[in-house]
Formats: structure tokens, C-alpha cells, sequence
């Protein structure tokens, strides 16, 4: 029995011998320690020490919690996954054999540790590395990119995905034959190695690769624009993705029959192949094209602007975005139901009908007198640069408008309440109908007043000097002067001379520059000088100049319908009545000096006499 005691101590003692270091691992880092504590507080003691419980913990995310330093990580013997990314980390200590994943990115690290031999994922991307330690046998995923590595170590021979792209690799090591994903752009590689049979994924671009390998044909993404690529290989059958812009292609190959999206913009294509039925997106942009192939009845994209081209092919129905700008292009075919269209810096001299669904429309530098109607979704405007006479009515949710550089435009319809910016420079537009209450304009506008037609006029004889008293509403263009004896003109301030004395409907029209108009009639009279004094003759009028009162005598009998007037200058009727009596007299001692008319109006015709208010002393 006490053999079996002192047994038992032993093994217990053993037992704890072999459990100190993890139970003492201590966490130096308070940041650290707080982050184990949070997720695991059983895991710490108030020490900041390991418990036991820590070596049963698989998983621990720390990540984004300021740590700077990750020493006694070690303590967790049976951890498999480790997330110390977004940190502060400059150096990594040794970790667990157990490790399977470790996700240690967006820190500043300079160096790893020996990699565990088990593991299957290693995410170091965005540090300052400038090489990599041998990588494990397991290894099948490894993301490096964004580092300042000049050299990748041999490719363990399960790897199916690579990212490192954002270094400085000048060469990449032999691909494994697992490898389905590679993303190795933005790097100083001027050839790629043999790529595997099972690549699916491959993106090269940003590099100096003059020429490509052999594409497998189980690729479906390809992306190896910015090169200096002058011809592709044969493209594989499942390819449905290939970006090849920027490069100095003068030509492609047959494309796949599955190819969903094609960019080859900015090189030096004069023309394309038949673009296949799948085909959704075309960008075509910058090359030597002067025609389109027929457009795939599914194309939901094209961008074909600066090329040569003189026309455009029909526009399937599924098209939402066309941009055919920077071309020679004097007309567009019917429009489908676009979103956005970009017809600048063409020969346009009209627009087809725009589509209801549209709600970006660029058709600036163009030779537009005049634009159709604008649909309600439309957002954005810009129509500078043309010779635009007038804007159709603008929709309720536009919110850019740009019309700058249109020399024969005076008039801007009704501005949207939601419109945000406004630019009307170099026009005639000198005013805005209405203020929208966030509008940026430039240049900045007053509002429009009503216009309202008005004159005045001074008599002399049977000459007329009329002066134009209408308002500046800021957009007056013109006005027109009816004289009432089939006399005109459009003079500002014109003088007529009648022939004939007599009363006059004068007409004045202002005319603004968005069409509206305002007229004003007024009646002019003028002294008789044809049979005056046979009418007045035995009428006798006095004093004159005159201050309080005039009298008017008839010597002989009073004709029947015989009556007075008294005239202002301006030929408005003061004073009216039917004389009955051969004496009457006027009673003008409140009013103002000046020069009035008396419009004595019988059976044998009308006269006037002109008569003088003096100042009452």
C-alpha cells in the first residue's frame, strides 16, 4: 500500500513538472493579454499568466487589438488557427506545431518565424517583408502580396492558390501542378513559367511581359493588361474573362465562344473578330477601329470611344451603357433602353429619341442646335460646346447641368429644386427663372424679374418722342413699336412723326429671351392741324397760361353731341363732360404745373388746344 502511495506522488509529480511552463507562460503584452482575456477568460489569470485552459484553446483572434508583441503565443500547445492580423506586430515569436492557419496581415513585419510543418494557410500580406521562410510540405493556400519581396522559396507541391501580387519579383519559382488560382500583377516580371494544367485563374497584369505561355484550357479568367504584349497565344475554349487593354496588340485571335467580357482597349486594333453571342461587355476603347462587328444581341456594356469610327452598327435591346465619344460618328442609331450614354466629341448635328430609362446623357462638343425631350430618370446633363438656341423643359430629378459654351443660348427653362450644380459660362444666359436651394452656379446668376411692358411720351405738334420705361428682367432681347398708322419699329426709345393729327392705339411688345412677351396700349393724341381753325372758329379759350381756372366760351349756338377733355401730357384724360352751356369753366387750381391738352370734340371734328398750369404763388 505504501508503494502504491509513493507511486502515485511520483506520477502526480511528474505530471505537474510537465504542465509548469504552460501554466507559468507569461503574456508581456497588456494589449495581448486583454485580447486572450477577452475571448478566453479562463485562458489568463489576473497576472497575466496562462492557466492550463489556454492548452486546450484551437482558436484565438486577436486580430485589430494593438498588439505590438506576441511572445508566449507558444503557450497555446494545441492551438490550429491564429489571427493576429491588423496589429502592430514587428516580429512574429516561434508558434504552436499544432498551427494549421495563420492570418498574421496588415502589420509590420519584417521577417517570419519558421513556418509550422502542418500548415495548410498562411496570410502575411500587407507587411514589410522582404523574403519568406521555407514553406511547410502542407502548405495549399499563400497570400504574400503587398510585401517587398524580391524572390518567392520553392512552391510546396499542394499549393492550388498564390497572391503575390505588390512585390518586387522579378521571376517566380516552377508553378505546382495544383495551382488553380495565380495573382501575381503589379511585379517587374517579364516572362511567366510553365502554368498548370488546372489554372482557372490568372492575373499578370502590370509587368513588362513581352509574350505569354501556353494558356491552359481549363482558364477561365485571364488578366494580363498593362504589358507590353504584342500578340496573345491561342485563347482557351473556356474562357469567358480577358482584359488585354493597354498593351501593343495589333490584332487578336479567335475569341472563345464563351467569352463574357472583353477589354482591349488602348492598343492598336484596326478591327475585331466576330464577337461571340455571349458576350456582355465590350470595351474598345482608344484603338484604329473605323467599324464594329455585329454587336451580340445579350451586350449589356460597349465602350468603343476614340476611334475612327463613321457610324455605329444597330444597338441590341439589351444594351444599358453606351459610350461611342471621340469618334466621327454624324449620327446614333435608335437607342435601346440605355442608362448612360456619352456621345461627346462627335459630329452630332441631332440625338435620336432618349430612352425612359436614361439618366446620364454627355453629348458635349458636338454641333446640337437643339436636344429632344429629356426623360424623367435623367440625373445628369452635360451639353457644353455645341449651338444649343434653347434647353427642352428639365426633368425633376435632374441634378447636374452642364451647358456651358452654347454663344446662342439666352434662356434656361424652369430649374429642377433638387439640382446641385449649374454651369452656364460663356452664354448669353444672364439670369436664372428660379432658385433651387443647394444650387452651385457658376457664374453666379440673378433672378429673373417678370417682364413688364411700359412707356411714356411727350408731344410735340404731330411729333412724338416716346421713352421705354420696361423693366430689365435680365433676359429683354427686343421690342416692337406700333404706332397705330401702320408705322413700326424696334428702337428702344423711337421719336414718330404723324402726318395727320388724331387719336392713336401706339403698341409696344418686349420681347425676353425665352419667347415670353408683354405689350402695352396706349392712346396718343395729337393736335388737329387740318381744319383746326374752322372748328374753333367762335370758340374762345382763356386764360391761358392759366392758375386756377379756364373758361371756355362758344359764341354761337352749341351743336348738339359737343364735348371736352382735359388731356395730361401724356394724353391720359383728366377731366370729361358734355357741354351744354356756351360758358363753362374749369376749376384746375389742384393741379401741378405743366403743359395740358383740351380735346374739344364737336359734330364738325375734334381740335385741341394745348394749355399751361403756371405756379399759384
Amino acid at each position: 500500500m505504501k508503494a502504491l502511495y509513493r507511486l502515485l506522488l511520483i506520477l502526480t509529480g511528474t505530471l505537474c513538472l510537465s504542465l509548469q511552463p504552460a501554466t507559468a507562460q507569461h503574456i508581456p503584452d497588456p494589449n495581448f493579454a486583454d485580447a486572450i482575456r477577452t475571448q478566453c477568460p479562463t485562458c489568463i489569470d489576473a497576472n497575466n499568466d496562462l492557466t492550463l485552459v489556454a492548452q486546450t484553446l484551437t482558436f484565438l483572434d486577436v486580430h485589430g487589438s494593438d498588439i505590438s508583441d506576441l511572445t508566449g503565443i507558444e503557450g497555446f500547445t494545441n492551438l490550429q488557427t491564429l489571427s493576429c492580423e491588423e496589429n502592430q506586430l514587428s516580429f512574429l515569436p516561434e508558434l504552436p506545431d499544432s498551427l494549421t492557419f495563420l492570418s498574421c496581415h496588415s502589420n509590420q513585419l519584417n521577417s517570419l518565424p519558421s513556418l509550422p510543418a502542418g500548415l495548410l494557410a498562411a496570410y502575411c500580406h500587407n507587411n514589410q517583408l522582404t523574403s519568406l521562410p521555407v514553406l511547410p510540405t502542407a502548405l495549399t493556400s499563400l497570400w504574400c502580396s503587398d510585401n517587398l519581396l524580391t524572390s518567392l522559396p520553392p512552391l510546396p507541391d499542394g499549393v492550388v492558390i498564390l497572391y503575390c501580387q505588390n512585390n518586387q519579383l522579378s521571376v517566380l519559382p516552377d508553378l505546382p501542378d495544383a495551382l488553380i488560382v495565380l495573382h501575381c500583377f503589379e511585379n517587374q516580371l517579364n516572362s511567366l513559367p510553365a502554368l498548370p494544367d488546372g489554372l482557372t485563374d490568372l492575373y499578370c497584369n502590370n509587368n513588362q511581359l513581352s509574350s505569354l505561355p501556353t494558356l491552359p484550357d481549363s482558364l477561365k479568367g485571364l488578366y494580363c493588361n498593362n504589358n507590353q504584349l504584342s500578340s496573345l497565344p491561342a485563347l482557351p475554349t473556356n474562357l469567358t474573362i480577358l482584359e488585354c487593354h493597354n498593351n501593343q496588340l495589333d490584332s487578336l485571335s479567335a475569341l472563345p465562344a464563351n467569352l463574357r467580357s472583353l477589354s482591349c482597349r488602348n492598343n492598336q486594333l484596326s478591327s475585331l473578330p466576330p464577337l461571340p453571342d455571349s458576350l456582355q461587355n465590350l470595351g474598345c476603347a482608344n484603338n484604329e477601329l473605323s467599324e464594329l462587328p455585329t454587336l451580340p444581341a445579350g451586350l449589356t456594356n460597349l465602350g468603343c470611344n476614340t476611334n475612327q469610327l463613321s457610324s455605329l452598327p444597330t444597338l441590341p435591346a439589351s444594351l444599358t451603357n453606351l459610350n461611342c465619344s471621340n469618334n466621327q460618328l454624324t449620327s446614333l442609331p435608335t437607342l435601346p433602353n440605355l442608362t448612360s450614354l456619352t456621345c461627346k466629341t462627335n459630329l452630332l448635328g441631332s440625338l435620336p429619341s432618349l430612352p425612359a430609362s436614361l439618366t446620364n446623357l454627355r453629348c458635349d462638343t458636338n454641333q446640337l442646335s437643339s436636344l429632344p425631350l429629356l426623360p424623367a430618370s435623367l440625373t445628369f446633363l452635360r451639353c457644353d460646346n455645341n449651338q444649343l438656341v434653347s434647353l427642352p423643359p428639365l426633368p425633376a430629378n435632374l441634378r447636374f447641368l452642364f451647358s456651358r459654351n452654347n454663344s446662342a443660348l439666352f434662356c434656361l427653362p424652369t430649374l429642377p429644386d433638387g439640382l446641385m450644380t449649374l454651369r452656364t459660362d460663356s452664354t448669353k444666359i444672364t439670369c436664372i427663372p428660379n432658385q433651387p436651394a443647394n444650387v452651385s452656379m457658376f457664374p453666379v446668376l440673378p433672378l429673373c424679374t417678370a417682364l413688364n411692358a411700359d412707356f411714356s411720351f411727350v408731344v410735340d405738334s404731330l411729333t412724338v418722342a416716346f421713352t421705354n420705361l420696361t423693366n430689365d428682367n435680365h433676359q429683354t432681347i427686343g421690342y416692337s413699336w406700333a404706332f397705330g398708322d401702320d408705322d413700326t419699329s424696334t428702337l428702344l426709345s423711337p421719336t414718330h412723326t404723324y402726318t395727320q393729327g388724331g387719336t392713336y392705339d401706339v403698341t409696344l411688345t418686349a420681347i425676353d429671351s425665352c419667347g415670353g412677351n408683354s405689350v402695352l396700349q396706349q392712346d396718343v393724341i395729337l393736335i388737329l392741324t387740318v381744319a383746326e381753325e374752322s372748328i374753333l372758329t367762335g370758340i374762345k379759350v382763356g386764360p391761358n397760361p392759366f392758375a386756377h381756372l379756364i373758361e371756355v366760351i362758344f359764341e354761337n349756338e352749341i351743336l348738339p353731341g359737343t364735348s371736352l377733355q382735359l388731356l395730361d401730357a401724356q394724353g391720359k384724360i383728366i377731366h370729361e363732360k358734355n357741354l351744354v352751356s356756351k360758358n363753362t369753366r374749369l376749376e384746375m387750381g389742384n393741379l401741378p404745373r405743366g403743359v395740358y391738352f383740351l380735346q374739344i370734340k364737336t359734330p364738325r371734328g375734334v381740335a385741341l388746344r394745348k394749355v399751361v398750369k403756371m405756379e399759384v404763388p
